[in-house]
């Protein structure tokens, strides 16, 4: 599992050993939109008003009704679940966010043309895209702020989080391969 979120100054540390919390979390069988939801409701569970933004990318380990092994969600934790509707919304304290069915999803403190653009270039990239690929598209959008998650759908495709913030930034792949070095 990789999980992150965006949240207020100072809250940082608690977030993260709040997150942590969430990697006991069980899935079995089902579908994909089952482990989506399941992932949103335990994100939604542990939430409070300091978590802006969480997102998460999970492999199941076992294989799912549609052959699918991954979920992943993003958004505001406190907003009613919903299933990704292919476009992008304004988010508070200046964030915009795009999602799409199958990924990938990417909230960003940036305009609404700027996030909608980074996440189809990384879209386009297709499935396997490496960390450098994925980072580079974001930042040539302009974006230096933000939380990626990808479900890993499709092939040759690996669930993933990245999250970035005054320069420094973090990528996860759920399952190695040579292209997910940065």
């Amino acid at each position: 599992m990789a999980v992150g979120g965006i949240c207020l100054p100072g809250t940082a540390a608690y977030w993260e050993e709040r997150l942590r919390e969430l990697a006991s979390l069980r899935v079995s069988g089902g579908d994909i939109y089952k482990v989506d939801d399941v992932l949103a409701r335990a994100i939604r569970n542990i939430a409070d008003e300091s978590l802006l933004i969480a997102g998460c990318s999970l492999d199941a380990r076992v294989e799912l009704t549609t052959g699918e092994s991954t979920g992943g969600v993003l958004g505001c934790p406190r907003d009613a679940i919903s299933s990704a509707p292919d476009s992008c919304e304004i988010l508070p304290e200046g964030f915009s966010m795009y999602t799409s069915a199958g990924g990938p999803g990417l909230a960003a403190l940036a305009d609404t043309a700027s996030t909608e653009r980074a996440a189809l270039a990384v879209q386009a990239l297709g499935s396997g895209a490496s960390g450098k690929a994925i980072l580079d598209c974001i930042r040539m959008a302009g974006i230096d702020t933000f939380l990626f998650v990808s479900d890993g759908s499709g092939p040759e495709a690996y669930g993933c989080l990245a999250a970035a913030s005054r320069g420094k930034s973090t990528i996860l792949f759920l399952r190695e391969c040579p292209k997910n070095q940065i």
